[in-house]
């Protein structure tokens, strides 16, 4: 069979919870993960024809994290529910590409290097609540989203549209 599109729900199925996924599929184009149980992660991605990652935001959010460095060397992470408090002048290099990061599991808010995961050139990461959900539950917040070819500067200028 030739899966196209992966949504992985359980609220806050114990099992799933604060664990991380490894995922492998030629075939796969969407991987949706805004259903799955809190701080439920990404360890590794070899899915070559994967187009777009549906993550929730939050310290308990699920999925992949975005971020870049600080002017101190140090990860920033400028997933939408921390990038608010962030100065982009505080950034290291606002023509840098955005880099993705698995949750941290143990829910220490930590993210290092070692927490990296490779995405798909053609992939397209959003981070906030699906469109669908938005329309049924009546809410009004919107995603961003990010390539590994989106500069921080594209990222933070999407805020602002």
């Amino acid at each position: 069979p030739r899966l196209a599109c992966l949504t992985i729900t359980g609220g806050n199925i114990p099992e799933l919870a604060s664990s991380a996924i490894d995922l492998a599929s030629n075939s796969l184009q969407v991987l949706d993960l805004t259903g799955a149980s809190k701080g439920l992660t990404i360890e590794r991605i070899e899915c070559p024809s994967l187009r777009q990652i549906w993550c929730n935001e939050g310290t308990y959010g699920n999925g992949l994290r975005i971020g870049c460095l600080d002017v101190d060397g140090e990860l920033a992470d400028l997933s939408p529910d921390m990038r608010h408090g962030i100065d982009p002048e505080d950034l290291a290099d606002l023509d840098s590409t955005c880099r993705f990061f698995r949750h941290d599991t143990a829910h220490s808010g930590r993210m290092d290097d070692t927490m990296e995961v490779e995405v798909p050139l053609e992939c397209e990461v959003f981070i906030g609540c699906h469109p669908s959900f938005r329309r049924s539950s009546g809410q009004q917040g919107r995603s961003c989203s990010a390539t590994i070819t989106t500069t921080i500067r594209e990222y933070f200028e999407e805020e602002q549209e």
